[in-house]
C-alpha cells in the first residue's frame, strides 16, 4: 500500500483548512500541496480545476498568515504570484505543469510556522 494520501484525503484536508478546521502541521500541509500538484498531471480537466482551486486556497491562507513574518516587498510578490496562478487556474485549459512549478516554488518559500 502506498504511503501517499489519496486525492480524496487531500481534498478533505484542504477543505477543513478552508472551513477554519484544525490547522495541520506546516510540513504536512506542504506535503499535501505537493501531492495535489503531482496529481494534476493525471487528473481530468475538471479534476485539475478542482485541485488548482484547493492549492490556491492553501496558498492564500498561508500568505495571509505570513503577514508580519515576511517583508512587504516579498508579500506583494507572493500576492502577485498567487494572482497569476488564479488566472492560470481560471483558464479553460490551464497549463498544469506551469501552475505546478510556480505553486511548488511558492509553497516551498513560505515561512515555517507552528501549528
Amino acid at each position: 500500500m502506498s504511503t501517499s494520501r489519496s486525492v480524496t484525503d487531500l481534498k478533505q484536508l484542504a477543505g477543513s483548512a478552508e472551513a477554519g478546521g484544525t490547522m495541520w502541521i506546516v510540513d504536512e500541509k506542504r506535503q499535501a500541496v505537493r501531492e495535489m500538484l503531482a496529481a494534476l498531471e493525471t487528473a481530468t480537466l475538471a479534476g485539475q480545476h478542482h485541485l488548482m482551486k484547493k492549492v490556491l486556497g492553501v496558498l492564500g491562507q498561508e500568505a495571509f498568515l505570513s503577514q508580519g513574518r515576511i517583508a512587504e516587498p516579498q508579500r506583494r510578490a507572493l500576492a502577485t504570484s498567487i494572482e497569476a496562478l488564479a488566472r492560470e487556474a481560471s483558464r479553460r485549459a490551464p497549463d498544469e505543469a506551469a501552475f505546478a512549478r510556480t505553486a511548488a516554488a511558492l509553497v516551498d518559500g513560505l515561512p515555517a510556522r507552528s501549528p
